[in-house]
């Protein structure tokens, strides 16, 4: 617990986590979600960035077919070519469209259109900037953890935890991303509240609500994370074994090849999954465009309201005290101390290797319900524990061979 204190483990505890995300049964697409895809093909077509002209019509097309809330994962700040009153109207005729903005990055380009109101830039925004756990950026040292999709290293940072909320004032660089909520938490509770589900709220915890689903942050420390800032809202990501929604890509809607079936009350997210946009992100399932990370993100949160599948969580703790895990780990020592009684050595190996397959099995099995339980700290403290027991006992022995020896001689 010392040396998970300090921080040490947290690299082994993060991959050992991915492994088990990895290593769970395949589920199926979330049936609410619909992501349309601007594909390299689509680019090469109708060109890069895509045309305020052609951003309207794809909205136009999306719209005749009914879905619930539209979610626009590209950037408008700055107007793209002709059509630039028509991409307008779509927002102003349709205040349950969505589009984003990055408050992690200092760009101009990254904030919200400026024709907006200012109700339009809270109620219709939401901020794209993801949490990545990698390597420290001299450029933001005030939150070294966030950063804009585009401005991430492809090899070391990885996806696992979701920003629902923030504010705007303490973003590392002055900021025109003025919404203080995720692109994720705008879609789903325009969605649940269209279900009727209980407005957003906080609770008395302080954490975000929606119907009788809490979504606690995460304090400080949580799992195998013991450097969070304990601040901001931010939950993590129970990926999905699979995509969580169905594909299109943008020239199979403007050419008509999508049904209203596919489209009606649906959360419809638009996003471009083409290289040249340099929009993907390493994942616990590996590397993943920007668009399908947010879809995941909606995915979770509509699926723990009106699924009941489970969010993230670990044992008991209080503040930055995890005494769950600490007695879980303990029971885990008094395992390896226990094996030594076997006196044979092949026994005793055998008899650790099964104690360590057990523990990585309930350690599987918790996941599967959400939990996240300590399988690092846990196999040291088994097979410490017990080699140092068995050390200990072999040196007695040496050192009773010793003295009878010279006792004999």
């Amino acid at each position: 617990m010392g040396l998970r204190l300090l921080g040490f483990l947290q690299p082994w505890e993060l991959r050992a986590y991915d492994h088990l995300m990895r290593s769970r049964p395949a589920e199926t697409a979330d049936p609410r979600l619909l992501v349309v895809e601007v594909t390299q093909a689509d680019s090469d077509r109708y060109g890069y960035p895509l045309s305020d002209d052609t951003l309207a019509t794809l909205l136009e097309t999306l719209q005749a077919l009914q879905p619930r809330v539209i979610g626009v994962d590209l950037h408008r700040a700055q107007a793209r070519g002709m059509g630039r009153e028509r991409l307008l109207a779509q927002f102003q005729q349709h205040p349950h469209l969505v589009i984003v903005c990055g408050f992690g990055a200092g760009d101009r380009t990254y904030g919200p259109p400026p024709e907006f109101s200012p109700e339009q830039a809270v109620q219709q925004v939401g901020f794209s900037d993801l949490l990545l756990d990698g390597q420290p950026r001299p450029a933001d040292s005030a939150r070294t953890d966030l950063v804009h999709p585009q401005q991430a290293s492809p090899i070391g940072d990885v996806v696992r935890r979701q920003l629902l909320s923030y504010d705007p004032t303490l973003a590392p660089v002055p900021s025109h991303c003025a919404t203080p909520y995720s692109l994720g938490l705008q879609l789903a509770f325009r969605f649940l509240a269209m279900d009727g589900v209980q407005p957003l709220q906080v609770n008395e915890q302080g954490h975000w609500q929606l119907g009788t689903v809490a979504l606690p942050a995460l304090p400080r420390r949580f799992g195998g994370y013991q450097n969070l800032n304990g601040l901001s809202n931010q939950i993590l990501i129970n990926y999905r074994t699979a995509p969580p929604g169905q594909r299109v890509t943008l020239d199979q809607v403007l050419s008509g090849q999508i049904t209203a079936a596919a489209v009606q009350d649906q959360v419809v997210l638009i996003g471009t999954t083409a290289p040249i946009a340099r929009d993907s992100l390493v994942t616990p399932y590996g590397e993943m465009p920007g668009v399908w990370i947010h879809a995941h993100m909606v995915s979770q949160i509509l699926s723990a309201v009106l699924d009941d599948r489970p969010l993230i969580w670990t044992l008991p703790q209080k503040g930055g005290v995890q005494w769950g895990d600490a007695l879980w780990i303990l029971v885990w020592a008094a395992v390896g101390a226990g094996l030594p009684r076997l006196r044979r050595r092949w026994v005793w190996l055998a008899a650790q290797g099964g104690a360590t397959l057990a523990l990585y099995y309930l350690c599987w099995v918790a996941l599967l319900q959400g939990g996240w339980l300590p399988l690092v700290p846990s196999v040291l403290a088994l097979w410490l524990t017990s080699g140092l027991l068995v050390g200990v006992r072999e040196l007695k022995h040496s050192t009773v061979q010793r003295v009878a020896l010279r006792a004999k001689v």
